[in-house]
């Protein structure tokens, strides 16, 4: 019975109907489907509220892109490459709320959660 961990085989045809269906709804789930970088569509969604990037490759948030998600309450980004600094656009996101990033090339790779009540300064987030 192999492999442990499913894998989204999903391909763009579902992401882009699930970035459709964000627009909507305020929620995406791009979880676990193997983006080595975040969809340019993701940061013209304005009412986006939650979002979830776990599990995938990427290294970066589209630089300071990410900050363009003023009504972003909830991120979900770990078990991807991403490296010191590159949640310094976080800190302009100041409604959010929860951001799961998990550890940064920790031996033990356990996902840690901050809540954050007020984001203000971008050293925040730097590891």
């Amino acid at each position: 019975m192999g492999n442990s961990q499913p894998i989204n085989k999903t391909g763009k045809k579902v992401v882009v109907q699930k970035l459709e269906n964000a627009a909507r709804t305020g929620i995406l789930s791009l979880q676990e489907h193997g983006l080595e970088e975040v969809p340019k569509q993701v940061y013209g969604l304005s009412k986006l509220r939650s979002l979830d990037l776990s599990r995938n490759a990427l290294s970066d948030l589209g630089g300071g892109s990410i900050g363009h998600l003023q009504g972003l309450k909830v991120l979900a980004v770990e078990s991807n490459k991403l490296g010191p600094g590159s949640l310094g656009g976080v800190s302009g996101l100041t409604k959010l709320h929860t951001l799961n990033a998990g550890a940064y090339s920790s031996p033990l790779s356990r996902p840690i959660r901050i809540r954050v009540h007020s984001v203000r300064s971008s050293y925040l987030f730097r590891f």
